[in-house]
């Protein structure tokens, strides 16, 4: 007799998550945010994740698992069957590269951000020591040096 298991995940990010099932040949039939639907058939329907308390649990026949490559339903219309340990390690190792790959982009607009930031910070205050200087006498000399931005202001007295 078989049951519909739930497999608890540590699967969060549903762009990762798609990515690292397509990745293992298995195609996403639809999506809402909530759920998301293979194209693994078993004798429940089509196996999917839903999203439960933050995290992906993975929703499939209990025999899928147990009768492993002997498992009747859909191993035709799919090109590698795998029994659903097997298929969720592989899709476990791809969802952690892609989720590694989201976070060194994340970092990486962040870090982009802050230097943004950073660089309107200086030429605001280059902006306003240069029209203090301006409105007190100063002739102003710009360089820069070494990344440093230097600023001489000259003022001649008679």
């Amino acid at each position: 007799m078989s049951s519909v298991i739930k497999t608890n995940t540590m699967f969060v990010d549903e762009e990762c998550l798609i990515k690292a099932i397509e990745a293992n040949g298995t195609k996403v039939t639809s999506h809402n945010g909530t759920s998301i639907i293979t194209n693994r058939v078993d004798y429940y329907g089509a196996e999917k994740f839903v999203l439960e308390n933050g995290r992906y649990v993975f929703m499939h026949d209990s025999t899928a698992d147990r009768l492993g490559n002997r498992y009747p339903w859909n191993r035709n219309s799919l090109k590698d069957w795998k029994n659903v340990s097997e298929w969720l390690s592989d899709v476990n190792e791809s969802y952690n590269r892609e989720y590694g790959l989201k976070l060194e982009r994340l970092a990486e607009e962040e870090r982009r951000r802050e230097e943004e930031r950073l660089r309107k910070l200086v030429e605001d205050r280059r902006d306003q020591i240069k029209a203090k200087a301006k409105e007190e006498g100063y002739y102003i000399k710009e360089t820069e040096e070494e990344g440093k931005i230097r600023l001489v202001l000259t003022r001649v007295s008679y």
